[in-house]
C-alpha cells in the first residue's frame, strides 16, 4: 500500500499552536508520514517532540539522519546548526494554504545539507 508525506513548517508560538491543532485533528486512518519543522532558537534545548507528542494521536519522534520513516509517525526536524550570525544560502520549498485571498498557513522544507556545507 502506498502512502503520502505531509510536511508542516511554522514559526514561533503561534506556529506551534497551529502545528498542534493540525496533529490533533489528523484522521488516524490516513496512511501518512508527517514531517514537522518549527523555526526556533537553535541554542536552546528543544522539547518539541515531547510537546507535539502530547497533542498528537500518532507517535512523535525526532528525525535521525538516514532513518527509515514509518507510516503513522510524526517526525520532528531538529536543525541544530550553530550559525552564530553567519550568512548562509539554501533552497526552501514552501507550500501555502490560502483563505479569502490571504495566506492562512505555510509549510516549509529546507535543504539542511546545503547549510552544513557552508559551515566551518
Amino acid at each position: 500500500m502506498s502512502h503520502w508525506y505531509v510536511a508542516i513548517g511554522a514559526s514561533g508560538e503561534k506556529g506551534l499552536g497551529d502545528i498542534k491543532d493540525v496533529l490533533r485533528n489528523l484522521p488516524m486512518q490516513l496512511d501518512i508520514v508527517v514531517l514537522v519543522v518549527l523555526h526556533r532558537l537553535w541554542d536552546k534545548p528543544s522539547h518539541l517532540a515531547a510537546v507535539l507528542g502530547r497533542a498528537s494521536k500518532r507517535p512523535v519522534k525526532v528525525a535521525q539522519s538516514g532513518q527509515k520513516f514509518e507510516v503513522g509517525t510524526v517526525y520532528v526536524g531538529e536543525l541544530g546548526l550553530p550559525l552564530n550570525g553567519r550568512t548562509v544560502t539554501f533552497a526552501e520549498n514552501i507550500f501555502y494554504e490560502f483563505e479569502d485571498s490571504k495566506i492562512k498557513k505555510a509549510w516549509s522544507v529546507i535543504d539542511k545539507t546545503a547549510i552544513e556545507a557552508q559551515l566551518p
